[in-house]
């Protein structure tokens, strides 16, 4: 039995009250907020991670099963990278001129997805999309993008979101959103703009499968226009293999972003596709950033595929992604609490859904959840995305955790007492939905 603790997060409450002085929303990636968790009992700051371990300011120590929020897919501080990582901070990190990192780790990521001709990096997982969508502007020379899925910061994408404050409403106008498995959506955006889409951009999967061949059926339809596809691999990108989902679901886009696990979470993001789409760089489309060579983030990439390839830690992560999403479901079910919460999505990538009932909202139920797993060891923000340093007695661990924390939180559901245990407020999921 894993008895809760009262957690001491006085630290972790005081860098926050500096932070909201001097930082926009407290802190620089807004999903991994305060806001995400239960107030008053979750901390707010990490101070080092080890394998698929956190602690946090105040030395708590939680067992985290989405290690970096999906990006740490072999896991925290994993000394073969780690131990690459120095001796590149060693001999320096930008030059004069370029290093043969760039070299080489273009050629280790060609070489590893068919679809990738040609590379070109930058930092962020919005700043190769951005590259992306101006090269499909550039090739096909038409404006208009068709956007499915969340794709960052930058204007022709946020401005179509109800965050988009700022964007001149000629650049909204430009982009145009389709639904995930609704093919005809997609169509009345071609049927409404004919001769004028540049791109049809999209996460290729998240939880929800693709429906009905829905993914082929976009290529064609975007082809069958004139259309660049360019898939959104930020998150699935060398999760579901290490030719991404694009591998897992036999189809070659056009152009693809990568980002966050191909590093295991160093900075540095690629942009991928076809040659003659590609070359429209040195054909008069611009894209050249500063640290787009920086020699930790390619080193990263370059060595933690190499470590992919090596250890198999593919079949791993749906392995034992596999038994935490068979564990949890199967506790839900002993429970009989089937109506409030369900894991769902792929082994590699699986969620906690809250279903608001007449015994609750979905807020109070993920807030009391959240605060009952914390409270007995792990950073419970009810998605998962296993690592490579996850092993069976991890999973067991965390499937332990869930067990004894929602037995109290079946008793508050029967009692219709959420609130009176509530210890603190749960914000909601900033801004993202992911479905």
């Amino acid at each position: 039995m894993i008895k809760p603790r009262k957690l001491n997060i006085s630290k972790s409450n005081n860098y926050w009250n500096r932070a909201i002085k001097v930082l926009p929303n407290g802190c620089m990636t807004i999903s991994n907020g305060p806001m995400s968790y239960t107030s008053n009992v979750s901390p707010k700051y990490n101070l080092k991670g080890k394998g698929c371990h956190i602690w946090d300011v105040d030395g708590n120590k939680f067992l985290d099963l989405a290690p970096g929020g999906y990006l740490k897919i072999l896991g925290y501080n994993y000394k073969p990278l780690t131990k690459e990582i120095v001796k590149n901070v060693k001999r320096g990190s930008i030059f004069q001129m370029p290093h043969p990192l760039e070299v080489e780790t273009a050629e280790t990521i060609v070489n590893t997805i068919p679809s990738a001709e040609m590379v070109k990096f930058a930092k962020n997982g919005a700043d190769v999309l951005t590259m992306g969508i101006r090269a499909a502007r550039a090739y096909t020379g038409r404006d208009i993008i068709a956007s499915e899925g969340y794709h960052g910061i930058h204007d022709w994408y946020i401005g179509t979101t109800e965050r988009n404050k700022g964007v001149p409403n000629a650049v909204k106008k430009l982009t145009k959103t389709f639904e995930y498995n609704n093919i005809e959506s997609l169509k009345k955006i071609f049927d409404e703009n004919k001769g004028k889409i540049a791109c049809v951009v999209l996460e290729p999967v998240q939880l929800t499968p693709p429906k009905d061949n829905f993914l082929h059926k976009v290529q064609k339809l975007a082809h069958d226009n004139g259309a660049v596809l360019m898939f959104d691999e930020i998150i699935t990108g060398f999760r579901f293999s290490l030719q991404g989902a694009q591998g897992h679901f036999g189809i070659k886009p056009d152009l693809s972003a990568f980002g966050k696990a191909m590093t295991n979470g160093y900075s540095c993001s690629a942009l991928v596709g076809k040659a003659d789409i590609m070359m429209e760089f040195e054909k008069g489309a611009f894209f050249s950033t500063t640290y787009g060579g920086e020699t930790i983030g390619l080193a990263a990439a370059k060595k933690t595929i190499e470590i992919m390839k090596e250890k198999r830690v593919h079949s791993h992560l749906w392995k034992m992604g596999r038994l935490l999403k068979n564990g949890i479901n199967k506790t839900l079910k002993e429970l009989n609490l089937e109506d409030h919460y369900e894991c769902y999505g792929y082994p590699i990538w699986t969620q906690i859904k809250v279903k608001e009932n007449e015994k609750g909202t979905t807020n109070e139920k993920t807030g009391i959840l959240i605060q009952e797993a914390m409270q007995r060891g792990m950073l419970a923000g009810l998605f998962h995305g296993i690592s490579y340093s996850h092993k069976k007695k991890d999973i067991l661990k965390g499937i332990e955790i869930y067990r004894e924390a929602l037995k109290p939180v079946k008793r508050y559901i029967e009692e219709g007492t959420i609130q009176k245990y509530l210890r603190g407020v749960y914000g909601g999921k900033v801004f993202r939905k992911v479905g």
